[in-house]
């Protein structure tokens, strides 16, 4: 990882001092005097030579970027695998605590939804009883004044002033039942804006701990690779040793992980396989 890093500090220095000297350099070079041949402008030999060096000096900028490119994937991709053990810890503590926020939150909701839909209830009942209670009123009052019931007819209109003065007092109640339903509606809005951060962090706690085993399995396989690559590598060498013909993992071909990771083929192994010999085989 040092390696890496004080190297991509080399390159970054060069890059710099390189770009740094081009202007200089093209100023020299549309200052350098110039010849005429039939009618047309040849430069001079240290013209052309510092137009070469130019044009080097920026093809190397360019190579440059893609070797810093390249190096800082490496970089990154090592420094995730070694912290990938600590961001899978940390991540499955993530996910806990997200987990008992949620449920928790979840909870208040739920309570908080609930006292609403009772308000609403009766709300509602409170409403449609007085509204009820007046429409009994006037229909007893017709019916009073229908029938001659000079008695009835007072006692019906006692009955309506009293559900109407039931149905104001039941408005007024409904108004403020509104109001308080306003208030427990805003707190809900609150509870769902922490339900769904609370939420978002658990699923960024899960990507990351899946993201830390990927790349944690993936070095796994990589060294499982490469013991392939030695066994491989062995059965190619007894296969050479008793004059086989040579057709043994003809299809091989083993992926790797990682930015800088190869695709194994079977010349890998065939190379490998030169170094063992005969004694190594019958010893294993």
């Amino acid at each position: 990882m040092n390696e890496l890093k004080k190297k991509r500090d080399e390159l970054i220095a060069e890059r710099d001092a390189l770009e740094a000297s081009i202007p200089a350099q093209q100023a020299a070079w549309r200052n350098m005097p110039s010849a005429w041949h039939n009618g047309n402008c040849i430069g001079s030999s240290e013209a052309t030579a510092a137009m070469e060096k130019i044009s080097d000096d920026e093809s190397r900028v360019r190579s440059i970027s893609a070797e810093l490119e390249n190096l800082d994937n490496e970089i990154n991709y090592r420094e995730r695998l070694k912290n990938a053990e600590q961001t899978k810890t940390q991540a499955r503590q993530l996910i806990s605590d997200s987990a008992s926020a949620v449920s928790i939150l979840e909870g208040k909701r739920a309570l908080l939804f609930g006292r609403i839909q009772a308000i609403q209830k009766d709300m509602e009942l409170s409403l449609e009883a007085a509204r009820q209670a007046e429409l009994d009123a006037a229909n007893l009052y017709a019916r009073s004044i229908a029938s001659g019931d000079s008695k009835g007819e007072k006692a019906a209109s006692s009955e309506m002033q009293k559900a109407s003065n039931q149905l104001v007092e039941a408005d007024e109640h409904a108004r403020r039942q509104e109001l308080l339903t306003t208030a427990l509606q805003a707190e809900v809005d609150s509870l769902d804006t922490q339900l769904a951060h609370t939420q978002k962090q658990g699923r960024d706690a899960q990507n990351a701990a899946l993201a830390a085993a990927e790349i944690a399995l993936g070095d796994q396989w990589n060294h499982l690779a490469e013991q392939l690559l030695a066994v491989g590598a062995r059965i190619l060498a007894a296969n050479r040793h008793r004059g086989g013909v040579g057709m043994v993992l003809s299809r091989l071909s083993i992926p790797g992980f990682g930015p800088s990771a190869i695709e194994l083929q079977r010349d890998d192994v065939l190379d490998l396989s030169k170094g063992v010999t005969l004694a190594d085989l019958l010893e294993a």
